[in-house]
Formats: structure tokens, sequence, C-alpha cells
């Protein structure tokens, strides 16, 4: 079992939502019911960040950290646009997501790097993650230039990433 706090909290906040959400069901109140549905995203969050918080402990890498809390608070957004009917709240909490999903992958890469010290794996991973959020940022805006201009990032990235694991391959 973790020492983190926030692990044991968020579940807690997670039984307790869903206590409510039910309770609400049976008695007919939406209010309670919403407001359970609530509880559980937020729990679910702080469950998230503990774990966050957790990993970083273990990796030293902060993008590891920030990149996983910025993906739980985006799903956060996300469900409370659902609940509320607020598109823009869906999709800001999508792209949180998505830039936090990239930001993680960063931290992945710079742990990579550290180990190898072969930056060229490291900046191919970067550019595939950039390349990535602009892609899906195209998508989003509706911009054919941005989602090519994302797609051309990776396969840069990639193909500098296939170089640097050339190169360690050459070094064994």
């Amino acid at each position: 079992m973790s020492g983190n706090i926030n692990i044991t909290e968020g579940k807690w906040k997670q039984a307790h939502g869903k206590d409510n959400e039910i309770a609400g069901k049976i008695t007919g109140s939406k209010y309670q019911e919403i407001k359970g549905k609530g509880q559980q995203v937020a729990g679910k969050i702080q469950e998230e960040v503990g774990k966050a918080v957790e990993e970083g402990k273990k990796t030293g890498s902060i993008n590891i950290t920030e990149g996983r809390w910025k993906q739980a608070h985006g799903k956060d957004n996300e469900m409370a646009g659902k609940i509320t009917g607020s598109k823009f709240q869906e999709i800001k909490g999508q792209g949180q997501q998505v830039a936090g999903k990239i930001q993680e992958e960063v931290g992945k890469a710079e742990e990579e790097g550290k180990k190898s010290g072969n930056l060229n794996i490291t900046e191919g991973r970067w550019k595939q993650a950039n390349g990535r959020y602009n892609e899906e940022a195209g998508k989003v805006t509706g911009s054919k230039y941005q989602e090519i201009k994302g797609q051309g990032q990776q396969v840069a990235g990639k193909i500098q990433e296939e170089v640097g694991k050339a190169v360690e391959e050459g070094k064994k």
C-alpha cells in the first residue's frame, strides 16, 4: 500500500460518490445523483494525482508527474462538460488530456535519454509527441494544415529516434 494520502482519499471519495449517485437514483434526486458523479470524478482525479506523485518519486521526471496530473485534470473537465452539457468544457478537457499525455511522453523520453545519453532518441520522441499534439489540435479545430504538419513532425521524429537507436546499436 502506498503512503500517498491522495490515493487513499481519492478511492474513498469515489466510493462515497457512488453511494450518493445510487441514493439519488433511488430517491429521484437528480441533484444528488449528479453530485455523486462529480464526487466520483474528483476522487478518481485525486487518486491519479497520488499515483503520478508516486511515479514521479520513482522516476525523478517532473514531466511525467505533471503530464499525468494534466491528464487527470483534463478528464475532470471533460466529465464536467458532459454532465453540465458544456461542449466547450468537454473539448477543453480532451485537449488537456492530450497535452498531459504528450508531457508524460516527453518525460519518458527524457528518462530514456538520460539512460542512453543519446539525444537523437530523446529529441525524436519529443518531435513525435509534439506532432501528435499538433495533429489532434488540427482535428479538433478543423485545420487540415495543422493536422498534416503534425503528421509530418511525427514522421521526422520517428526517423530521428530510429537514427538514435541505430547509433546505440552500433556502440554495442
